[in-house]
């Protein structure tokens, strides 16, 4: 059995399509696939701000400096905020009191014979609608969203009609305090979405076995079957 997640697949996706002018190289993939993707300065603002959207901001909050300070989530050093720059992240948690932040989901499939875990954690569940934070220097492209694997493997994975992309678009991370404005996109399932994405699992496999590397994709314990899933009904 061979762990695939969603990132790692669009990661590989983005590099056989030559995105962004060939930023993602294969030594990138490879390095994802092992596990030795550094930490940037923007990995670092999208933990913080996921636990501040996770957690709610009190929990995080220094009376000393007045400041809220997230040392979580693996950062490799705590990240500060100012008010004023989780504010969209706190109307963004109210907005929606019911959600479940934070779902582990584990996903069984099989692809030419070969038994494939299909594992991920989505950023929130409201009701039927799967939610994904993005914390973005710049507005996306929605086009280069819509050609994305990751939404496709969370819709597939829970068997959900539709994903809800909640966009954190901020200003100049090296200068503070950082503005941030907020919209999102919606995108809905379609027939084809389970071929497409066992389509890209078959070339990712391949692009391991040729580079010696699918060891790295072998799960570290057994996996606990949970029951699978099904949030369509809702």
């Amino acid at each position: 059995m061979y762990k695939v997640t969603p990132s790692l697949l669009e990661t590989y996706r983005k590099f056989y399509n030559e995105e962004y002018n060939g930023l993602i190289t294969q030594e990138k993939v490879i390095e994802a696939v092992k596990g030795l993707t550094p930490w940037t300065a923007r990995m670092e603002l999208g933990t913080a701000f996921h636990a501040i959207i996770e957690h709610g901001a009190e929990p995080f909050y220094d009376p000393d400096s007045d400041r809220y300070i997230v040392n979580a989530d693996g950062l490799p050093s705590p990240f500060v905020f100012q008010l004023s720059e989780i504010e969209e992240a706190i109307k963004y948690r109210n907005q929606y009191p019911d959600m479940t932040h934070e779902v582990m989901i584990e996903n069984y499939t099989n692809v030419d014979g070969i038994d494939i875990m299909l594992r991920f954690k989505v950023d929130g569940l409201n009701g039927g609608v799967i939610h994904e934070h993005k914390t973005m220097k710049q507005f996306p492209s929605m086009d280069m969203f819509h050609r994305s694997l990751q939404w496709r493997c969370y819709l597939w994975g829970l068997n959900a009609r539709q994903i809800q992309y909640n966009f954190f678009v901020y200003k100049d991370l090296k200068g503070k305090p950082i503005t941030v404005s907020y919209f999102k996109h919606m995108i809905f399932t379609y027939p084809e979405i389970e071929q497409d994405l066992k389509k890209w699992i078959r070339q990712f496999l391949e692009f391991c076995d040729i580079h010696d590397i699918l060891e790295y994709l072998i799960p570290k314990q057994k996996a606990v079957i949970e029951e699978s899933r099904d949030i369509r009904a809702n």
